[in-house]
């Protein structure tokens, strides 16, 4: 296997799932509401994908292509801070509204340690 070049990036607002077969099932869109997160899982399971597959700004298409090459981390508004590989809900929050509050959840609700990322 060759060298692979790890990729940090930040999410994209646009996802790849229609966002109306969210709102037929929730009424609305998760947020950061990560406490909910079993819950939308449950009732979304169809609808998740890796996060290198929801995120479908044109960063994600080009990144898709390098998949065999490139280790993809992405700053998450949801997640906090996120592998490419990792399965994710469809949902609409943005890091410019987030405050120090989200910072709490995304520890909680399970952030990789930084070694661990850096242990790829």
């Amino acid at each position: 296997m060759g060298r692979r070049v790890a990729v940090i990036i930040n999410c994209s607002r646009r996802k790849s799932i229609d966002v109306e077969q969210v709102m037929k099932r929730l009424g609305r869109m998760p947020g950061f509401d990560l406490e909910r997160e079993s819950e939308y899982r449950r009732l979304l399971g169809d609808l998740m994908r890796p996060a290198l597959d929801m995120y479908d700004g044109p960063e994600f298409r080009v990144l898709r292509q390098f998949r065999g090459c490139a280790d993809v981390f992405i700053l998450s508004a949801r997640y906090g801070i996120i592998s490419g590989d990792r399965w994710i809900i469809p949902y609409d929050a943005y890091l410019g509204h987030a405050d120090e509050s989200i910072l709490s959840k995304w520890m909680a609700y399970g952030n990789p340690r930084p070694e661990s990322i850096d242990e790829r």
